[in-house]
């Protein structure tokens, strides 16, 4: 509350939006009449949240509309390196991004590598398809998603002969080396 009175509240935090919306000046008047409602409203009946925030807050790791998701994950990915690490116990919202960004790899790929947009049709390659491993392998080495959601999003069996052909694909030298122009590319689209 400290940030809105002195009207200099974190980025992910919409002051003028919330200042509007109460219709209150963006001037220290407004800001400090703001932060003593807060307050009133956390006095008044033990500062319960109403049923409908209580609902949202127990669905997700934000409460919020969409775009107030996608402005947290662009600070998570930001801080990308800290949370991305392995054994990470960081959460839904590290792993919403790594989703979000393993996914956009699969698609990038995919598409470069011909790979079919339908599930249905991915499905019916074979598990071990050198285009599903180097998506695999790709997403591995750029994300901390799970071999499972891996394996389960390119349709490729199990995870352990999953993460086999991926350890395969990087000791081949000539894979090596395709798998790093892929990298490349990848940055290119970023």
């Amino acid at each position: 509350m400290r940030h809105y009175a002195k009207g200099n509240p974190p980025s992910w935090q919409p002051l003028d939006r919330v200042l509007n919306a109460f219709k209150l000046s963006n001037e220290r008047r407004g800001r400090v009449a703001y932060v003593a409602w807060l307050e009133a409203r956390a006095g008044n009946d033990g500062g319960k949240i109403d049923q409908r925030a209580m609902e949202a807050l127990r669905r997700g790791w934000y409460l919020g509309e969409e775009s107030f998701k996608d402005k947290l994950l662009d600070i998570v990915e930001k801080a990308g390196g800290l949370l991305g690490k392995k054994g990470s116990l960081a959460g839904d919202a590290v792993r919403a991004h790594h989703e979000s960004e393993a996914e956009r790899i699969i698609v990038l790929l995919g598409n470069e590598l011909g790979l079919p947009k339908s599930f249905a049709r991915l499905r019916l390659l074979k598990k071990s398809d050198p285009r599903k491993v180097i998506c695999a392998a790709m997403v591995k080495a750029q994300t901390s998603v799970s071999n499972e959601w891996i394996v389960q999003r390119l349709a490729m069996g199990h995870p352990a002969s999953m993460s086999q052909r991926v350890h395969r694909i990087r000791r081949d030298v000539k894979a090596s080396k395709k798998l790093l122009s892929y990298e490349k590319l990848l940055k290119t689209k970023d």
